[in-house]
């Protein structure tokens, strides 16, 4: 899966908030695609540990539970705000049958 975004393409080093708005802005874009932390370090020219780290010390949760809780959080908006169907709710935020 190619992952493209060219306001993504520069991470300044030692600037952690900026990469931690880099980091959860393409987590933002991306979060309907199947994203791993391998996929989102390598696009951000930042290690996987770094991914981690960032994740764990400004929402002292892991990757996979922010996007969870990011899928979780449209798919209730949708619900409340749309009449779409469930299983049209759940491709719309990542989810597969």
């Amino acid at each position: 899966m190619q992952l493209i975004d060219p306001t993504f393409n520069s991470v300044e080093k030692g600037e952690v908030s900026d990469k931690q708005d880099k980091v959860e802005a393409f987590l933002m874009y991306h979060f309907i695609h199947d994203i791993s932390v391998k996929d989102l370090a390598s696009h951000l020219y930042i290690s996987e540990s770094s991914v981690r780290r960032l994740y764990q010390k400004h929402y002292n949760k892991n990757f996979s539970q922010r996007l969870k809780k990011i899928r979780l959080n449209v798919a209730c908006d949708l619900l409340l705000n749309t009449s779409l169907p469930v299983n049209l709710i759940m491709e719309k935020v990542g989810y597969d049958n």
